[in-house]
């Protein structure tokens, strides 16, 4: 079913933003989709340029996520 919904998305949605779909699907800005399969952190979007945000998804357990943002320096 989620296979339907992403070739829904990619061709009718713009690429100026970025989705997690499920528990362990990403599309990122450019389109590209990755498997969450391990436990691990993952830089969802970063402001490089101004340093004014973070968006950090963390998987510390197969049932057990954070999500870490910061703005401006301030979490």
């Amino acid at each position: 079913l989620w296979k339907i919904s992403l070739m829904f998305l990619l061709k009718y949605c713009s690429l100026d933003h970025a989705m997690l779909m499920g528990t362990k699907h990403l599309m990122t800005f450019d389109g590209k989709i990755y498997d969450l399969a391990s436990k691990c952190s993952v830089l969802l979007a970063k402001d490089f340029v101004r340093n004014t945000f973070t968006v950090i998804l963390n998987e510390e357990t197969s049932n057990s996520r954070s999500l870490y943002v910061e703005m401006n320096r301030t979490v």
